[in-house]
């Protein structure tokens, strides 16, 4: 009788039919917007198959829509780590990155993204965007606000002195409309300097 074999074995690959299912199901549940059910698939995804790249991305949108937006990048980046062309991965990461004021590092993933394909047109109306609000935000971080000085406190009056009398306002009657205008109880309409 031999020694039971204690030595590590490979890991065997990844089931791609499990790998098919789980991700068919999260992206089912994305679309449901049943997003923390989907996170949970997609991670089911990643415990089997660690290196797909479909699944980082699709957990990076996931995140994303949870508000998880620095888990969310980093979930596009390992996507793009192992596909480096995906550029749907690229143009989502640099839209997250855009959203968080990070504009170098956005503007960088559309450029990559955009030199995959220039045709792209989500990347291209993205950078367009991202390049105005930084323009708008260099914009505002250089105008100078005047910021009115506070208004002083009314003068209060001496202890013991007597009160200020209130001042009232006076109402006059409007005047009635006189005869041969327009309508009936109306006021004329006023007159225009020639």
């Amino acid at each position: 009788m031999q020694p039971p074999d204690n030595t590590p074995k490979p890991n065997p690959a990844p089931n791609l039919d499990d790998i098919i299912l789980l991700n068919g199901q999260g992206l089912e549940l994305q679309r449901q917007r049943r997003f923390g059910e989907a996170l949970v698939a997609f991670d089911q995804v990643l415990a089997i198959g660690p290196d797909v790249a479909e699944a980082h991305y699709n957990r990076g949108n996931v995140l994303g829509e949870l508000g998880r937006l620095d888990e969310a990048v980093a979930a596009y980046a390992r996507a793009i780590a192992l596909k480096p062309d995906f550029i749907s991965a690229l143009n989502n990461c640099a839209w997250l990155l855009q959203k968080m004021k990070r504009y170098d590092q956005a503007l960088a993933l559309y450029d990559r993204a955009l030199a995959i394909n220039p045709d792209y047109a989500n990347a291209k109306a993205n950078r367009e965007l991202l390049l105005r609000e930084r323009q708008q935000a260099a914009a505002a971080t250089t105008a100078t606000v005047a910021t009115p000085s506070p208004q002083p406190a009314p003068p209060q009056p001496a202890p013991g002195a007597p009160a200020p009398a209130k001042k009232t306002k006076i109402s006059r009657p409007l005047p009635k409309a006189a005869k041969g205008s327009r309508g009936k109880g109306k006021a004329a309409p006023p007159k225009r300097g020639k």
